[in-house]
């Protein structure tokens, strides 16, 4: 993810007032101390030194469905979910790199 570079240094919560405020995203943000409702994970990416392994792996075991695979990385989807397999050469094992949850919209 790109971030402009006035944003830098602020925690993820700042930089998302800073986009809604400005209009580049249309969201609620939440207040200081209200807390998001995880309805669901949307995603899961995952870094390894051989993501071939992650989708022979998924897709073998449990039926994954994958797509856009260009030799770096590829997606594997479970109904409307999905993790994103990557090359990370330098790592020693595989690890999570991050998720994304979807969350119930408030108002």
């Amino acid at each position: 993810m790109i971030y402009p570079e006035s944003a830098v240094g602020l925690d993820r919560r700042q930089i998302l007032k800073v986009l809604a405020i400005a209009g580049i995203a249309e969201f609620p943000v939440p207040a200081v101390g209200k807390s998001l409702k995880g309805v669901a994970i949307n995603h899961v990416s995952s870094a390894s030194s051989d993501y071939r392994k992650t989708r022979d792996f998924y897709r073998d075991v449990f039926g994954f469905q994958v797509s856009d695979e260009d030799g770096n990385q590829l997606y594997l989807w479970v109904g409307d979910a999905l993790i994103s397999a990557k090359n990370t050469w330098a790592v020693p094992a595989p690890f999570g790199d991050h998720f994304g949850l979807t969350v119930e919209l408030f108002m």
